[in-house]
């Protein structure tokens, strides 16, 4: 560090540390931090060690965790690292001094993981130079922090000395104190299996008991298992910084209305308990306790989680204060606001974000527009509609009176907005509108045209982000009607499932600054004479670009020549994976585009263009060119990634690839069901002409892409031994993947032979019969798991080493991720 910075004052550094902890990822720069030295340490360990059991201090990459019970990495992750902080939190002292059952589990930690490493244990040790506990302020805990890893799998096994300790007065006397459902029970059926989760739910409040006590009075948050909460009763008198209470369900509760509705349950005990809580709380420090949150430990596998009554709810918001002037509105504090919807403050909310479950749909729907215009200082809207859309008739209105008073309004200074001005004109005439940037909506079964046309309307200065997300079910669903200049707009994103998406031909016109677009939804058959193109845009700034359904049909090749940025480029005839393509036969796609020759345009006829005089039947020549000609010659110098499926991937050309030269990405897939659509990949395919002449007997210069690196070809592609070391050592001479599907004409030699031929190509995945017996020797392909050595690490590490995946056995697909896999070595 520069000996300059550590002349700074105390006071200048903890404002330096406190902006590096408010950054998205503080955790990696707060640890290096003390390691400067103990001046500088002593000043970011309090930041650091703040709310140690937040998901990013284990996980610097990623800020959510997996439910209890899976697989996920992630949790897993957090799982081996929250057991070694809550020894670093509860400190060096003696054993003795902490209970058997935290002893016991935390010294069979550490001599588990000693086997592996050294690691610390609980014994008597000098007192260190930091108090790491001292430092906490947010104790929000969840089980994973305190058990081991493999107690959260299946498989739940205790080791021999937890095993000794349920013979242990004091862990029969605590396990009658964890209520478990007679439905739970039965499914349990032996000690060997409930033991488990008994040691887990009694081991995690103990842990959370003993982290707590002794740091109650500066605790801002704090983590209460339910199977627990008389003890913090107790204690609620020392709790005069707490602000947030997480309520952890760890007992096991079955989910039946009769035993959630029965008022003298456990559960509804349980709940009880929580009122109460808050309302001791509340009694002793008034308006200091601002948020509660029940979440499920997930401790016991076949419990559901505590559904609290509507009544329950009403009365717990009732306690807790008002929202005061909120930043962010979401289904997380939705509740404040219905409960109190006199006292409230929202000209600071900036996000909204609500996604109502069904049976809160009717009570709160008709309450958001009247919500949205005190949302003064709003920029950032998500919104979920189920049966039926919110008005923005008001936002319309609103701009529409602003523009009559010409001058008096500005999308900026919102501090104050009120409702009226003392004159009783609207507040927003002279506070300004609402300046709304990012608007998604998510919609199902219902018409959302006019709202998203009144929000266009209604925030056209501002708005820069539009998504649509709509499943109307087979309803057309219609934009674009009336919308005005769209200065601002970077990102449209309308993607419409199980429906009919229609949009203004002149939409692009409205946005010159687009720089993403997806128009998105499925046409699974269509007649190319029904395909009328847009007119050709100009968009400079575009860099992604996704287009499905009519949209890709209708899309004018001309606007490549003006988007030079782009990056990303798809095109398709259907969404997502949507197996019901459709490609048109040749014959009429050569015709639709004015491809076919004179002779075979004269012959012939369309049914449908048959006239008939008397007996004679006369037929008409088809126009020659319904659809822009597409040159595959644009030059786009940043595209990275290529994806075309149906009818554009067949007639793709790949001398696009000489004029995208940072192009990493191509995927083409010509599958389509029903029909037997085959496409030859010839050396005219993979070279051009030099010079403008395009006889055959003119010099070809071969097609070179050396930046792509992922090639996928998927369909019925015709490419030979011969031409497979044209394509990838030939013209993808730094392909490092490769993808095939249903290919034909090429045997597994001349693939062996063309990658061989490559220098960094590391995978292949094949759709083709494994390689027999006589072929693994020939090619000296290595099965995984086959001969001595063939999995460690210098195996499959080996630079040279080429991973080849056959079609798994169907027995074994979700069994073994290595099922099909060989290797073999390349020259190079």
């Amino acid at each position: 560090m520069d000996p300059l910075l550590l002349q700074l004052p105390s006071e200048c550094l903890l404002i330096i540390i406190d902006h590096v902890a408010r950054q998205p990822n503080p955790t990696p720069t707060l640890a290096a931090l003390l390691r400067v030295n103990k001046h500088i340490a002593s000043l970011a360990l309090p930041a650091l060690y703040n709310n140690p059991y937040q998901p990013a201090f284990h996980e610097y990459e990623r800020n959510a965790y997996a439910p209890y019970g899976s697989n996920d990495d992630t949790f897993l992750h957090h799982a081996k690292t929250g057991c070694p902080l809550t020894r670093t939190l509860l400190g060096p002292h003696p054993v003795t001094d902490y209970s058997l059952l935290i002893s016991t589990a935390f010294m069979t930690a550490s001599n588990t993981n000693n086997k592996k490493k050294n690691t610390t244990t609980i014994t008597t040790a000098p007192q260190p130079f930091f108090a790491y506990l001292a430092q906490v302020r947010h104790l929000d805990m969840e089980p994973w922090a305190v058990l081991r890893e493999d107690l959260h799998l299946y498989n739940k096994v205790l080791l021999p000395l937890e095993e000794a300790y349920m013979s242990d007065p004091e862990y029969i006397q605590q396990q009658d104190s964890v209520f478990v459902s007679q439905h739970v029970m039965r499914s349990l059926d032996t000690p060997d299996k409930i033991y488990p989760y008994y040691y887990q739910t009694l081991l995690f409040r103990a842990v959370v008991w003993t982290l707590s006590e002794p740091i109650l009075e500066q605790l801002q948050t704090i983590t209460i298992p339910l199977s627990d909460i008389q003890r913090y009763r107790a204690v609620v008198h020392q709790l005069h910084s707490l602000k947030r209470v997480r309520f952890v369900i760890d007992e096991a509760f079955i989910d039946s209305s009769e035993e959630r509705d029965s008022p003298g349950s456990h559960m509804d005990k349980t709940q009880q308990s929580i009122l109460q809580f808050c309302r001791d709380h509340s009694q002793a420090f008034p308006g200091r306790l601002i948020t509660t949150i029940v979440s499920n430990g997930r401790i016991w596998d076949n419990s559901m989680s505590l559904e609290c009554r509507e009544k329950v709810l009403t009365d717990l918001f009732q306690i807790l204060p008002p929202l005061y002037r909120p930043r962010v509105l979401d289904m997380s504090n939705w509740r404040y606001f219905a409960t109190h919807p006199q006292e409230r403050d929202f000209s600071d909310v900036h996000l909204v974000d609500l996604d109502f479950p069904h049976e809160w749909y009717s009570d709160f729907m008709g309450q958001i527009p009247i919500f949205l215009q005190t949302c003064r200082s709003l920029r950032d809207l998500r919104l979920s509609l189920v049966r039926g859309g919110v008005s923005f008739k008001w936002a319309v209105q609103e701009k529409k009176d602003s523009e009559d008073h010409a001058g008096t309004w500005t999308n900026g200074d919102n501090s104050s907005p009120g409702t009226l001005l003392s004159d009783c004109r609207p507040a927003y005439l002279q506070y300004g509108l609402i300046p709304l940037q990012d608007v998604e909506i998510r919609a199902m079964v219902c018409d959302i045209t006019d709202e998203v046309d009144d929000i266009v309307v209604a925030f056209s200065k501002t708005l820069r982000r539009l998504s649509v997300k709509a499943a109307p079910f087979r309803t057309p669903v219609c934009f674009a009607k009336q919308w005005i200049q769209l200065p601002f707009l970077t990102h449209l994103d309308f993607d419409v499932r199980y429906g009919i998406l229609e949009f203004d031909t002149e939409l692009l016109k409205h946005c010159p600054r687009l720089v993403f677009l997806k128009l998105s939804y499925s046409i699974h058959t269509y007649e190319c004479r029904d395909i009328v193109p847009f007119r050709p845009f100009r968009l400079y700034s575009l860099t992604d670009l996704i287009l499905t359904g009519w949209h890709a049909l209708r899309f004018h090749p001309d606007t490549l020549r003006s988007t030079r940025s782009l990056q990303n480029l798809e095109l398709s005839t259907v969404s997502g994976e949507d197996k019901r393509v459709y490609i048109p036969l040749a014959e009429e796609l050569n015709w639709s585009y004015g491809e076919q020759d004179d002779s075979t345009a004269d012959d012939d006829s369309d049914p449908d263009t048959i006239s008939s005089d008397s007996d004679n039947i006369i037929p008409q020549k088809k126009p020659r060119i319904i659809r822009p000609h597409w040159s595959w010659n644009w030059d786009l110098p940043c595209l990275k990634t290529l994806r075309l499926r149906s009818e554009f991937a067949f007639r793709f050309q790949f001398k696009m690839l000489e004029r995208c030269s940072a192009l990493e990405i191509l995927d083409l897939d010509i599958r389509a069901g029903g029909s037997d659509h085959s496409r030859a990949i010839t050396r005219a395919d993979l070279s051009v002409c030099v010079g403008e002449d395009d006889r055959p007997s003119v010099q070809r210069r071969r097609i070179v892409s050396p930046s792509l690196r992922h090639l996928r070809l998927q369909g019925r592609w015709e490419i030979s031994d011969e031409m497979l070391l044209e394509l990838l050592p030939g013209t993808m001479p730094n392909l490092e993947s490769l993808t095939e599907t249903q290919w034909r004409g090429y045997t597994l030699k001349g693939l062996i032979k063309s990658a061989q031929a490559m220098y960094n190509i590391k995978e292949i995945a094949v759709d083709a019969p494994r390689p027999s017996k006589q072929e693994k020797e020939s090619f000296q392909l290595l099965e995984y798991g086959e001969g001595e050595g063939s999995t460690t690490e210098s195996v499959r590490t080996d630079c040279r080493m080429v991973k080849v995946s056959f079609p798994r056995s169907s027995w074994s697909a979700s069994v073994d991720e290595n099922d099909g896999v060989y290797f073999f070595r390349r020259a190079f």
